[in-house]
């Protein structure tokens, strides 16, 4: 019962039960920023905003967020290729796990030179909703690995740093990733 009663306090207070803050789209103006924990109520909110026709064709989406289900990454990605939004990744902000699965899809994808990736190998938590005891490498689940392949130079770097064949991560900055491959991103 007290684990109920902790488990919706930290619902209510902004939490994830996947380890962070819960999935937000926020939408102001023609930027649609997509924060916290990528998940099925972040995804549902998208879908609100994109079918809404709310947004206009000049619209971006903006990426802060630790990760979370590829699987809803990768919807959430190819809608907004299919849209032919641009994502982008300020200085400041996080692009990590599941998020970069987003940013690859897109079409043109932006990053400051400071802004934050990070990238490792599929990864299933373990534990329970809020008592998150670890993560374990899961070699058959989605990967990002599949997502950035078409970007060789970054692929062979992470293929290499081993970032795909574990739960290491491998954080780069945007500049970093520039320099791999400049197809891969657009400095802003």
């Amino acid at each position: 019962m007290l684990y109920l009663v902790f488990a919706n306090i930290l619902i209510w207070s902004g939490s994830s039960p996947f380890g962070g803050p819960v999935g937000q789209v926020i939408q102001n103006n023609t930027t649609v920023t997509l924060t916290g924990i990528i998940d099925q109520p972040m995804y549902d909110q998208w879908r609100s905003i994109t079918t809404s026709g709310a947004l206009q064709g000049n619209a971006r989406v903006a990426l802060d967020s630790r990760g979370g289900d590829i699987r809803i990454a990768r919807r959430i990605g190819e809608e907004i290729n299919g849209l032919g939004y641009p994502v982008e990744v300020k200085s400041g902000n996080n692009c990590e796990s599941a998020c970069t699965s987003i940013f690859a899809l897109a079409k043109t994808r932006l990053a400051d030179p400071e802004a934050k990736f990070m990238f490792h190998g599929s990864a299933s938590a373990v534990g329970i909703p809020f008592v998150m005891l670890g993560t374990r490498f899961d070699s058959e689940a989605p990967s990002t690995r599949d997502d950035v392949a078409k970007f060789d130079a970054i692929a062979r770097y992470l293929e290499k740093a081993g970032a795909f064949d574990s739960t290491r991560r491998v954080e780069l900055k945007g500049q970093d990733l520039y320099d791999l491959d400049h197809n891969f991103l657009q400095l802003r």
